[in-house]
């Protein structure tokens, strides 16, 4: 359950009224049997963040935020969806 801001720098509770709320599934596969199983997830930045950044899913399935504004490098990796 989402509770607060994705952006680990920011503190703002959860108001689904604000902000960008961001959806990710994928197919995992069982390591015990042949069976995939989909696993969907639910991101979230309040409206300030979403002014600064966006979210971004890296080629290794890890989501995270980067800066709207092209000419700033830093990007902030902080949840990986495939191990979830």
């Amino acid at each position: 359950m989402i509770t607060k801001c994705f952006n680990p720098k920011c503190q703002a509770a959860f108001d689904y009224r604000e902000g960008r709320l961001v959806r990710s599934s994928m197919m995992l596969s069982n390591s015990q049997s042949a069976e995939n199983y989909p696993v969907i997830e639910h991101f979230w930045l309040c409206a300030s963040c979403t002014a600064v950044y966006v979210l971004e899913l890296d080629s290794e399935m890890n989501m995270g935020i980067k800066p709207r504004n092209p000419e700033l490098p830093e990007r902030t990796f902080v949840h990986s969806v495939a191990a979830a």
